[in-house]
C-alpha cells in the first residue's frame, strides 16, 4: 500500500490518489486492529524469555502472541470503544479510562486470562498509580504534538517557498504520522511492561523471574 501511494505522481487522476489513500488507510486500520497488538504481545514474550537469558526466535514470539490473539484484539477495541465514549464526555472520563486500561495487554499475554477479567486486573493494580501513568501518557504527548507541529510547519513552509502544494511534501506528511504511530506503539508496549511489572512487584511483591515463569 505504502509503495503504490509513493508510486503516485502528478500525471496520476484524482480517482488514482483516492483509490491509493483509501487503500493505505484501510491497511493501516488493519495493521491497528491486527497486527500492532501482535506485535506487542511479540515483544512482551521476547522481554520476559530475555529476563531467564533466553532470545526467542521471531517465529517462537509470534506463535505465543498469535495464540493469544482473540483476547488481544477484544481487550483492544472493548477499551478503545470506553475510552473514546469517556473522551466525548469532556474528555476526563476518557483520560481515567486510558489510565485504568493500559496495561490490559500484558495482562492477556502473561497471566493467559480472558477480556473482562483482564479489565478488572488492570483496574485493580492501576489503582493508586493513574496520576503517575497519566504522567507517562502527558510527556508522551507533548513529544508527538512537538513533532508534528514541527513537520506542519515546515510542509506549510515548503508549500509557501514552492508556490504550490509539493506532492512529495504531500506524501511524506500523510505517511509520516503512519511511520511515527509505529514507533510510538512499539514503544508504549515496552512501557507497558515496564509499568506490569513494576506494578505487581509493588502491590504484590512478585519478582521478575516469577512472572517469566508464566511462559513455562
Amino acid at each position: 500500500a505504502i509503495a503504490y501511494f509513493l508510486a503516485l505522481d502528478m500525471e496520476h487522476t484524482p480517482t488514482q490518489f483516492i483509490r491509493a489513500f483509501t487503500i493505505l488507510m484501510l491497511a493501516t486500520w488493519i495493521m491497528q486492529v491486527g497486527f500492532m497488538p501482535m506485535a506487542g504481545a511479540a515483544m512482551i514474550y521476547y522481554c520476559f524469555q530475555g529476563l531467564k537469558g533466553e532470545y526467542p526466535t521471531l517465529g517462537a514470539c509470534f506463535g505465543v502472541a498469535f495464540a493469544r490473539l482473540l483476547p488481544l484484539i477484544g481487550v483492544n477495541f472493548l477499551t478503545g470503544i470506553l475510552i473514546a465514549l469517556g473522551s466525548m464526555l469532556f474528555m476526563v472520563p476518557g483520560i481515567i479510562l486510558l489510565c485504568m486500561y493500559s496495561i490490559t495487554s500484558p495482562i492477556v499475554v502473561v497471566e493467559r486470562i480472558g477480556v473482562t477479567a483482564a479489565m478488572r486486573r488492570s483496574i485493580e493494580l492501576t489503582k493508586d498509580y493513574k496520576w503517575t501513568i497519566f504522567g507517562v501518557y502527558f510527556v508522551l504527548g507533548m513529544i508527538f504534538s512537538v513533532v508534528m507541529m514541527g513537520l506542519q510547519c515546515n510542509m506549510m513552509n515548503s508549500m509557501k517557498a514552492a508556490g504550490m502544494p509539493n506532492l512529495n511534501m504531500m506524501k511524506f506528511y500523510i505517511l509520516f504520522p503512519n511511520l511515527l504511530y509505529i514507533f510510538t506503539s512499539g514503544l508504549l508496549s515496552v512501557i507497558y511492561i515496564v509499568m506490569y511489572t513494576k506494578l505487581r512487584n509493588i502491590k504484590e511483591a512478585t519478582q521478575l523471574e516469577d512472572m517469566a515463569k508464566a511462559f513455562e
